[in-house]
């Protein structure tokens, strides 16, 4: 993968030592903030006529919106389910129906808050979690605002659609047993990346690293080159020096 042709540019580039992957991404996410880009996923459900266009606060959380979008990307989260449901509040899915259950980069990845992110109106794209810092694959989307789960869980993304409003109502009409399992059945039949801030980042770094790498190349041929033309001097006279400066 580019991530992983990343961190092999960083090894040969940043004094031999082999840079870890946390390093590697914190350098990939300062790009995805500094290029300031939102991203861009269409998903495509069993239970509405028309699919959620949603967009991604890339610049602002780039760590939790490239795990959504690289699950994407593996198509993760097609053909899984919208396992609850809460009227008035939320509903949520991500689940792998095989339970492996992991961010993008395996295990948990770490909570990622901004001020300029609430749980305020419907739409709102927020990950689950079973507490401080294990966001994985789950999330889910809002029904209403939600003040109490601000800087508890991530929002990353929200519903763009003109009908959004529409489309939501008809997801929150489906309804749930006792158990908050909706009644009908909503999969999440595609997602489809329309663009991905996160691959771009990836690229660019992975080509200013490149380039970097040819650049000290050149110089250290160069110093090399220089050091075997220098003239040999007597050894004699200097031994004498160093020895007479004791």
């Amino acid at each position: 993968s580019s991530l992983t042709s990343t961190s092999m540019k960083l090894k040969s580039s940043n004094l031999q030592r082999e840079a870890t992957e946390n390093e590697v991404l914190s350098s990939v996410f300062k790009v995805m903030k500094k290029r300031k880009r939102k991203g861009y996923v269409r998903m495509t459900l069993n239970a509405v006529n028309e699919p959620l266009l949603i967009e991604l606060h890339c610049d602002i959380v780039p760590r939790t919106c490239a795990n959504f979008l690289g699950l994407c990307r593996r198509q993760a989260y097609d053909n899984t389910t919208f396992h609850r449901l809460i009227p008035n509040f939320m509903v949520q899915g991500g689940k792998p129906s095989d339970g492996s259950e992991e961010c993008y980069w395996g295990g948990s990845s770490p909570d990622e808050f901004d001020n300029r992110l609430k749980h305020e109106g419907s739409g709102v794209l927020s990950m689950a979690n079973a507490g401080k810092n294990t966001n994985k694959r789950q999330f889910f989307i809002t029904f209403k605002s939600a003040p109490h789960l601000d800087r508890a869980h991530s929002v990353f993304g929200t519903i763009i659609n003109e009908r959004k409003p529409q489309l939501m109502l008809k997801l929150q009409k489906i309804g749930s047993d006792k158990h908050d399992k909706p009644l009908k059945e909503i999969r999440i039949l595609q997602t489809e990346i329309i663009a991905d801030p996160f691959q771009e980042a990836q690229d660019l770094e992975l080509e200013r690293l490149e380039e970097l790498e040819a650049s000290r190349s050149k110089t250290s041929i160069k110093e090399s080159t220089a050091f075997t033309n220098e003239p040999v001097a007597s050894k004699a006279p200097q031994v004498g020096k160093y020895l007479q400066d004791r």
